[in-house]
C-alpha cells in the first residue's frame, strides 16, 4: 500500500488556503526516508562542509512519489536550546550571528517526480571559529502541488488546508585545521561524571557529539532532545540510579551511523 505524507481538507468555515507544516528534525540515526520507500529520499540525514571545500558540497535528495512539489531550501542558525553551553553563534559578535554565512541553491525550485535534486550548499563569507565546527540547520519543505480537479474543487470551497512536510537536517562546518578525528575517536573521548543520580557527559574535543544512546548501570538515559553535544561542553542528565557502576554509550558517525557501543566503569 502506497502512503503519502500530505493531505487536503476543506474547511467551511474560513476563507483562503491554510498551509500547516510538519517538521521532522533528524538529530541521529540514518533515517533518511520521508515517507516509507515511496517518498522522497535524502541522501544523507547531516551534510559536512569542510573549510577546504572551496566550491561548495551538494546534497541531493529524490522524489519517489508520483506528485509534483514545490521544494523549498533554506539554512538557519540551529537552535540554541538544541545545543548543550557552547554554539558557535556565541564565537560571532553582532547581527551576524542571526545570518548564516551560507547560501542554498536553487532555494526554490519544482520537484518532479522519480526527479534527483542536487542542491548546492556554499559558504559566503568567513567568519566561522577555526578552532571547532559550527552547526547549523538546514530546512527542506516540500509543498505538495494540486492537480487540475484540486484546484476546482478547492476554488468551490471557502478554504483550503494543505499539509506539507519541512525537514531539518544538520549542517556541521569543519575547519581545516582541526586535529583528525573519526566517530569512534570522539566517543572514546568522552568523560562520564556520575554523581546523585546525575551523569555528566564532557566533550573535550573540537567535534560536535551526538549521542546515539547513553545507559548507566544498564539503563537508558533519557537524553530528552539534548543527544547533540558541541565542542568543548558537556552536558548533564538526570538517571533513575543512585548508585551506577558502568555507563555504556555509543554516539553517531558522520553518515549517521552508530558506533559500537562502548563501556568504561565509573568512579
Amino acid at each position: 500500500m502506497k502512503s503519502t505524507y500530505f493531505c487536503v481538507v476543506n474547511l467551511m468555515k474560513s476563507s483562503g488556503m491554510l498551509i500547516v507544516i510538519m517538521s521532522l528534525a533528524f538529530c541521529g540515526g540514518i533515517q533518511q526516508v520521508l515517507a516509507q520507500e515511496d517518498g522522497i529520499v535524502l541522501g544523507s540525514t547531516r551534510v559536512i562542509y569542510p573549510e577546504s571545500a572551496h566550491k561548495g558540497v551538494t546534497f541531493n535528495l529524490t522524489n519517489y512519489t508520483p506528485w509534483v512539489y514545490l521544494l523549498q531550501s533554506r539554512i538557519t542558525p540551529w537552535p540554541r536550546e538544541d545545543m548543550a553551553e557552547v554554539s558557535n553563534t556565541d564565537l560571532i559578535e553582532g547581527d551576524e550571528k542571526d545570518n548564516p554565512p551560507f547560501i542554498i541553491l536553487p532555494p526554490l525550485t519544482r520537484f518532479e517526480p522519480e526527479q534527483t535534486l542536487a542542491l548546492r550548499i556554499r559558504l559566503t563569507r568567513q567568519q566561522l571559529p577555526t578552532d571547532r565546527e559550527s552547526v547549523f540547520m538546514l530546512m527542506l519543505k516540500a509543498i505538495p502541488s494540486q492537480s487540475s480537479d484540486t484546484q476546482k474543487q478547492n476554488s468551490q470551497a471557502k478554504a483550503t488546508l494543505v499539509l506539507a512536510l519541512q525537514n531539518n537536517i544538520k549542517l556541521f562546518y569543519r575547519p581545516s585545521q582541526l586535529p583528525m578525528m573519526d566517530a569512534s575517536s570522539r566517543a572514546e573521548q568522552l568523560q562520564f561524571i556520575f554523581h546523585k543520580g546525575e551523569i555528566t557527559v564532557k566533550n573535550s574535543s573540537a567535534y560536535f557529539v551526538t549521542l546515539n544512546q547513553l545507559s548507566v548501570g544498564g539503563d537508558k538515559v533519557n537524553l530528552a532532545g539534548r543527544a547533540m553535544i558541541a565542542p568543548f561542553s558537556q552536558e548533564t542528565y538526570m538517571t533513575s540510579e543512585s548508585i551506577a557502576k558502568t555507563v555504556d554509550w555509543q554516539i553517531f558517525d558522520d553518515e549517521g551511523r552508530p558506533t559500537p557501543k562502548l563501556q568504561r566503569l565509573l568512579h
